[in-house]
């Protein structure tokens, strides 16, 4: 599968409850973002 990268900026307490997730669920940031974009649009 290709890819491409994205810059974005999220606020600092959305990015370390992500952290804390990630951490929990021994995943990388983008698995967990990519996951979590798929979801929100029904992929």
């Amino acid at each position: 599968m290709s890819s491409i990268a994205v810059g974005i900026r999220i606020p600092i307490s959305l990015h370390e409850r992500l952290e804390e997730y990630r951490a929990k669920a021994n995943l990388g940031k983008s698995e967990v973002i990519i996951s979590a974009i798929a979801q929100y649009l029904g992929a």
